[in-house]
């Protein structure tokens, strides 16, 4: 009874897709399935030990309906746009059995730009280990709402494990966040922050940034984030 769009099953086994409830489950075991699967209410379920975005085929091409390419300095860098009702998780929530990474040191992970309700679990994202500085992060959210970030390990050389600017009702619980030159998390002008139970380890910086934020609580704790730079 659900739509699903061209995007959808383009590169994608009808076989491999199934409806559940309003979303529209689809496992993905490489980079092309990942990308082909982005859109609206779908749940994206990894079944892989790795998805790297360097071995799509179209790596750094033009754009399509829900996501686009950005130019970075070293390399394309992933860009979800417009993609409500979207989950991304691992079939097993074993978390340190997948993992998503991008090769450019310049480039964000996963970039989701516009976005509502939307729910990350059970994988590990980050930088493939390259010689010299890192300029992009791991996770990154701008004007999205209703994001959940649950049972990931994010790490470096990303300069920042989670990046949100303009957001409302963000997420954080049980993810390992490690090994980020610049430190933890960074959120500016965002409403409705909780933090819990996250471990944060062998970082450059604070573990937790925020600017002109509010509503926010760690561990239960509120926390001023108006301007606030902690561990």
């Amino acid at each position: 009874g659900n739509t699903i769009t061209e995007d959808t099953l383009n590169g994608i086994d009808p076989g491999e897709t199934v409806a559940a409830g309003e979303k529209t489950t689809v496992t993905v075991t490489n980079a092309d399935e990942f990308l082909a699967a982005i859109a609206p209410n779908t749940e994206i379920v990894i079944d892989a030990e790795t998805i790297d975005f360097s071995t799509a085929k179209d790596y750094g091409g033009g754009p399509k309906k829900y996501y686009r390419w950005e130019d970075i300095y070293d390399g394309p860098a992933l860009v979800i746009a417009g993609a409500d009702n979207l989950t991304i998780r691992s079939k097993d929530g074993k978390t340190k059995n997948h993992t998503i990474n991008a090769v450019p040191r310049y480039a964000n992970v996963l970039t989701f730009v516009n976005c509502d309700n939307l729910v990350l679990s059970g994988f590990t994202a980050g930088h493939t280990k390259e010689p010299g500085v890192c300029a992009g992060g791991v996770l990154k959210f701008q004007g999205c709402t209703m994001v959940s970030v649950d049972n990931c390990g994010l790490f470096g050389c990303g300069i920042l494990g989670v990046q949100a600017e303009g957001c409302t009702s963000i997420t954080l619980r049980k993810c390992d966040i490690y090994e980020c030159s610049n430190g933890g998390v960074s959120m500016s002008d965002t409403t409705g922050i909780t933090i819990e139970k996250c471990t944060f380890r062998d970082l450059g910086g604070n573990n937790l940034m925020l600017s002109g934020c509010s509503d926010v609580t760690v561990d239960g704790e509120p926390i001023n984030g108006q301007n606030y730079n902690g561990r």
